[in-house]
């Protein structure tokens, strides 16, 4: 009775062995596919930038009666807006420090609680 103990001591930590091995073996199959699968869609992402980046070929403001009377793109107001604070922007020397937004209350009376 006491080869038969060991014999099946040793059966069963051969199968604890068995099972232990199979899981980790899965659980680095299931990170190489993780991994595999960043890294196609980080393929695609960049493709899609790469496709989107600079100037459109059919990119030109059309005027509301091209349009057929229906508004597409930006109004011109929020479009000079956007034009004037890039131009601010590529003309400020230092980046890190833009100019403060036009809508802030500049001259506020400190709070006197």
């Amino acid at each position: 009775m006491h080869s038969r103990q060991k014999a099946q001591a040793l059966w069963d930590d051969r199968c604890i062995f068995c099972c232990q091995t199979g899981g980790i073996v899965a659980e680095i199959t299931q990170d190489a596919v993780d991994i595999l699968d960043g890294l196609v869609a980080a393929e695609v992402q960049t493709e899609t930038v790469k496709n989107f980046e600079g100037p459109q070929p059919d990119e030109e403001r059309r005027t509301l009666e091209d349009t057929a009377g229906i508004p597409t793109g930006v109004a011109f107001d929020i479009h000079n807006q956007i034009e004037l604070r890039r131009a601010k922007r590529a003309a400020s020397p230092d980046n890190l420090a833009p100019e403060a937004p036009d809508n802030l209350v500049k001259d506020a009376p400190d709070n006197q609680a």
